[in-house]
C-alpha cells in the first residue's frame, strides 16, 4: 500500500491537519499548537540536509507522515518516492502572511532546550550552540529586544523582503515539481491570541498590519 507523505510548509499546521484526518493522537502545547503523540510520524529533519534523507522516507514502513523538506530533493528522488508512496502536497501560497505569523510565533519564537539548535531555510542548513533557553529568531535577528525582532521580522515580510519570505518563494517555487496530490491550504477564522516571551500577543492585529 506504501506510506501517505504530506508535505506542508513549515507554519501551516500541518500535524493538526494530519492528525484528525487520520484520527491520530494528539495533545496541544501551551502555544496552541498540536504535536503528535507518537513522534513517528514526522520525517525526522537532522538527515534532511544529507544523502540521508532521502533513503530514509524510502525505507518508511507503511503509515502516514509529515515533513517540510521534499523540496531538497532531486526530481528522479521525487519519482521515485511516488513509485512507492503517495505523497499530498499543500499550496499556501494564498495565505503567505497567516502561514508567516503561525510559524514565527509556534517555531521560530519558541524557547528551545536543545544544545544545538537549527533551521532549512530556502535549501541552506543553519545551525547554532543555544547557550541557554534561546529561540530560533534570536539567533537569526541581532538584537536583545523580542519585541522589536518581531516588529522588523513583520514589516520585511510584509514588503515581501528578507530571509523568511525568500524561503517562502522558494517552497512554493519548488512545489510545481513535487509529484503527487496538491491540497489548498485552509485560511483560519481566526488565530486568536498567544502568551509567549513575558506578555500577550495577538495574532490577528499584527496579521492586519501586514496587510498592503
Amino acid at each position: 500500500m506504501g506510506s501517505i507523505i504530506y508535505n506542508y510548509q513549515a507554519g501551516a499546521g500541518g500535524e493538526g491537519f494530519v492528525a484528525r484526518h487520520h484520527g491520530l493522537a494528539y495533545a496541544i502545547d501551551k502555544l496552541d499548537k498540536v504535536r503528535f503523540k507518537d513522534d513517528h510520524h514526522n520525517i525526522l529533519k537532522d538527515s534532511a540536509a544529507s544523502a540521508e534523507f532521502f533513503y530514509n522516507i524510502m525505507e518508511l514502513e507503511d503509515s502516514i507522515y509529515l515533513t517540510h523538506h521534499l523540496y531538497l530533493l532531486d526530481d528522479d528522488q521525487l519519482r521515485a518516492i511516488t513509485s512507492k508512496h503517495h505523497i499530498r502536497s499543500v499550496d499556501s501560497s494564498a495565505a503567505y502572511n497567516e502561514i508567516f505569523i503561525l510559524r514565527l510565533f509556534k517555531d521560530l519564537l519558541r524557547l528551545r532546550d536543545e544544545k544545538d539548535i537549527w533551521i532549512i531555510l530556502s535549501g541552506k542548513l543553519y545551525s547554532y550552540e543555544n547557550l541557554g533557553k534561546n529561540c530560533i529568531l534570536d539567533h537569526l535577528i541581532p538584537g536583545d529586544d523580542i519585541g522589536v525582532k518581531i516588529d522588523f521580522c513583520i514589516a520585511d515580510y510584509a514588503n515581501r523582503e528578507g530571509i523568511f519570505y525568500q524561503d517562502n518563494l522558494n517552497w512554493h517555487d519548488n512545489l510545481a515539481r513535487i509529484p503527487g496530490e496538491k491540497i489548498i491550504y485552509s485560511k483560519k477564522p481566526r488565530l486568536g491570541q498567544l502568551y509567549l516571551h513575558g506578555r500577550y500577543w495577538d495574532l490577528d492585529s499584527l496579521l492586519n498590519r501586514m496587510v498592503r
